[in-house]
């Protein structure tokens, strides 16, 4: 089945806490480390153009949170980044991915809070976006015909796509894709 529309909560990571250290008598400081940074959202355009379908009963997806700083001014970890696919020709909210490869960023990690003596600031949040997914296809040409008049075969034969081929009525009730030479049909 082809999905060429999802909506899905993106967020980006929350910024770790700033540890708190207390300094303890007059000869020994323990110096608090901040809070690691949260991780980023990216999404990079692929040529599956059923890359939609991973996303399929999922309401949300987030990067991971930066962690707590640490003893002797230790900054705390970044949170992990999320690396996100979508077809190309897709949109997200009003972002455009017609370029195979490229990378953009999506929600940006919220930063990790200072750590301190006397006192300590908590992370921020990470940015967050209900975004709708949109694959938008325009394809140059169609197949229209009756049923079994070879029109799934034809699709396979010039650009070596899978569509289902049998020897029965209404075998294709969802549209197939191709590509060829560049164009989609």
């Amino acid at each position: 089945m082809l999905v060429d529309e999802i909506r899905i909560k993106i967020t980006a990571g929350h910024g770790g806490a700033g540890k708190y250290a207390p300094i303890k008598g007059l000869r020994t400081a323990h110096i608090a480390g901040d809070g690691g940074r949260g991780g980023d959202v990216y999404a990079t355009a692929t040529s599956d153009l059923s890359a939609l379908n991973q996303y399929v009963g999922i309401r949300e997806v987030k990067a991971g949170d930066g962690a707590r700083g640490g003893d002797n001014d230790a900054t705390g970890k970044s949170g992990t980044n999320l690396y996100l696919t979508v077809p190309v020709g897709s949109s997200i909210n009003d972002i455009e991915f017609d370029t195979l490869g490229v990378e953009k960023l999506i929600c940006k990690g919220g930063l990790g809070g200072k750590g301190g003596n006397f006192r300590a600031q908590s992370g921020l949040p990470g940015e967050s976006i209900d975004a709708q997914i949109i694959l938008k296809l325009i394809a140059k040409y169609g197949f229209i015909g009756l049923p079994n008049a070879g029109k799934s075969s034809l699709l396979n034969a010039l650009t070596n796509s899978n569509a289902v081929v049998g020897a029965y009525p209404f075998t294709t009730l969802e549209p197939n894709l191709g590509v060829l030479d560049g164009q989609i049909i």
